[in-house]
């Protein structure tokens, strides 16, 4: 077997079965990983956010963006990187409420 294939069709296996874990058995399309990594407090910190879904999906951050600009929660004119100008909980908010699913989460290493 080439080794290509083999990681494709492992890779393919494990979001299936996530995919039936996380969309209550709906068919996957997509996944994505953020990893976020710092200090909170003088700890060391990490932050993992999971994201499975479907292709409905694809437009639906842009939009409620767009809607943010509109409704004038985004204050900053011009082009900005959405981290710079979106304030990330009530983004999430938004999100879930449409029915997307996002996990968070925290790993804080301290010395007990």
């Amino acid at each position: 077997m080439v080794p290509r294939e083999f990681t494709a069709a492992l890779l393919k296996a494990i979001i299936r079965k996530l995919s039936g874990n996380i969309t209550g058995g709906g068919q996957l399309v997509k996944a994505s990983r953020v990893i976020v990594k710092g200090k909170k407090g003088g700890e060391p910190t990490t932050y993992i956010y999971d994201r499975i879904g479907n292709e409905w999906e694809a437009g639906i951050a842009l939009s409620i963006g767009a809607q943010m600009v509109a409704a004038g929660s985004i204050a900053e004119k011009g082009v900005h990187p959405p981290e710079g100008c979106i304030e990330p909980q009530g983004f999430f908010q938004e999100l879930k409420k449409r029915g997307l699913k996002i996990i968070e989460k925290i790993t804080i290493e301290r010395e007990l």
